[in-house]
């Protein structure tokens, strides 16, 4: 299984966490906007990734743009340029 799956699947999980939704509903392929993600929502989902993934997740994300497959995209990078 890529680790992107995997990744995948963790970020379901704590986007249905914070919003207190079934993660069955989430689709990832939208903006977070579509989702449901506003910038406080985006702040607590932030401060989770770091905590869970030990990442760093850029301030400026547009929740209006980003989509959550990026989202997950990004914390890929993040943990690949932290173990290089």
């Amino acid at each position: 299984m890529s680790e992107q799956i995997i990744f995948r699947h963790d970020v379901v999980k704590l986007i249905s966490e914070i919003m207190e939704q079934d993660a069955s509903g989430q689709n990832l392929e939208g903006t977070l906007a579509s989702i449901g993600i506003d910038s406080l929502v985006f702040l607590r989902l932030q401060m989770q990734i770091e905590s869970e993934f030990g990442v760093s997740v850029p301030d400026d994300i547009d929740v209006d743009s980003m989509t959550g497959d990026q989202l997950v995209a990004l914390i890929v990078d993040q943990r690949a340029l932290a173990a290089s």
